[in-house]
């Protein structure tokens, strides 16, 4: 099976059981794993003999939608009970597992990931600031040394 097959299967698989909005960004989200995966140098066929059945994993997705999981794409591994950790990880499978905190991050509403976002770009724009504040005297004084010695040295040649 190839990446087109996988992605037409799990289409058919969650259309009608969910929003058109989540099957898409289930979509997406394999599409982007395997495109990703093969980036790494994985051949493609062996990136989807890893994910599985793409009617397994729609079910998984399904059942998790119906339980109120949040709406993000499941994970290939919860879809594969089978699948051996230590394998994964020789492999270079599941390298997103490794930071967990991040994708407890992307399971955030996106109206809030962009309120963060831009709270701390603002924090660091302060910081910014605020070293500059205590500094722009030291740098005016320093520019006015090197202009005056400039100067006069100038005037004595």
């Amino acid at each position: 099976m190839d990446k087109t097959e996988f992605l037409d299967q799990l289409r058919m698989s969650l259309s009608g059981k969910m929003e058109a909005d989540q099957v898409s960004d289930n979509l997406r989200y394999y599409e982007d794993y395997i495109d990703s995966q093969v980036r790494m140098g994985y051949a493609e066929s062996d990136v989807m003999s890893k994910l599985g059945s793409p009617r397994l994993i729609a079910r998984s997705i399904t059942d998790a939608w119906m339980q109120g999981a949040p709406q993000e794409p499941a994970d290939y591994r919860e879809s594969r009970p089978e699948a051996e950790e230590t394998s994964d990880r020789e492999n270079g499978f599941g390298a997103q597992l490794r930071i967990p905190w991040l994708v407890k991050f992307f399971t955030f509403p996106k109206w809030l990931r962009t309120v963060i976002g831009v709270s701390v770009f603002f924090l660091v724009l302060w910081i910014v600031f605020t070293i500059l504040k205590f500094l722009f005297p030291v740098i005016m004084m320093t520019a006015l040394a090197v202009f005056l010695i400039k100067l006069f040295r100038d005037w004595l040649n």
